[in-house]
């Protein structure tokens, strides 16, 4: 049998949460998930106790020292324990929960973000000067409406190079459609095309999260959660090339 020195580091290791919003310590919370889910006592049914009592029993335990704990008579053991463990069994879950939350919150989508502008003022001067261009060039075009009717794209097209010379132009108009999104993109797709790099960080937590953590979802949210159970299979499928017809003469 251990000694009370040998357990107690288990102890106040089950007891206190990751701190730090990393994938890495995502998994070690989920890993304590399943050591507390481990001792049994997620399937006791606690409701027919009054809850306040319970309650009582896990803020207790959750604090305690072993000496103290021997103290009690074993019935009074027994319940403190086991309120303990349920309640940290829910505390553990609640504890991953908010990891993933400041993890993807903090380091995936802050990091994307933050990424998507740094490509956007990198590339801002250069789509300034190639704007201001075709900007020129459209303001010649519309101040045509008020030419003569007899004026003919000729004409139209000496005026426009008067102010931006023809091969400028196109090259303007071909470095901006390089670098902006089309019209149809949604907003901020930037910086979700960047999350996109982070899979690896991902990857790390996400089958052992779906594994662990029995999530619920409402009738509208289903699909959402059906799609985000399937993500652990679909990470193991290897890339398959094409097939090849190969015609016979």
């Amino acid at each position: 049998m251990r000694s009370e020195s040998s357990a107690r580091p288990q102890v106040d290791r089950l007891r206190r949460g990751p701190t730090v919003p990393s994938a890495k310590a995502l998994v070690a919370a989920l890993d304590r998930i399943k050591e507390i889910a481990a001792l049994g006592v997620g399937d006791v049914d606690t409701g027919v106790l009054p809850v306040r009592r319970v309650r009582e029993l896990a803020r207790w335990g959750m604090t305690a020292k072993a000496p103290a704990l021997r103290r009690h008579l074993p019935e009074r053991r027994t319940a403190t324990l086991l309120a303990t463990a349920v309640s940290l069994e829910a505390k553990a879950i609640d504890d991953a929960l908010e990891l993933l939350d400041l993890l993807m919150t903090n380091d995936l989508i802050a990091k994307a973000r933050r990424q998507a502008k740094a490509e956007t003022l990198k590339r801002y001067p250069k789509v300034t000067r190639d704007a201001a261009k075709c900007a020129a060039a459209i303001n010649v075009i519309l101040a045509s409406a008020d030419w003569d009717s007899d004026a003919t794209v000729t004409s139209l097209l000496a005026a426009i190079d008067d102010v931006v010379p023809r091969e400028d132009l196109v090259a303007a108009v071909e470095n901006i459609a390089a670098v902006a999104p089309p019209s149809s993109a949604r907003a901020g797709g930037e910086w979700r095309t960047g999350i996109v790099d982070r899979y690896a960080t991902v990857r790390r937590f996400l089958p052992a999260m779906c594994d662990t953590i029995h999530f619920g979802a409402t009738a509208g949210a289903q699909p959402i959660l059906n799609a985000l159970l399937s993500l652990p299979a679909l990470m193991q499928v290897r890339p398959t090339r094409p097939a090849v017809t190969v015609a016979v003469m």
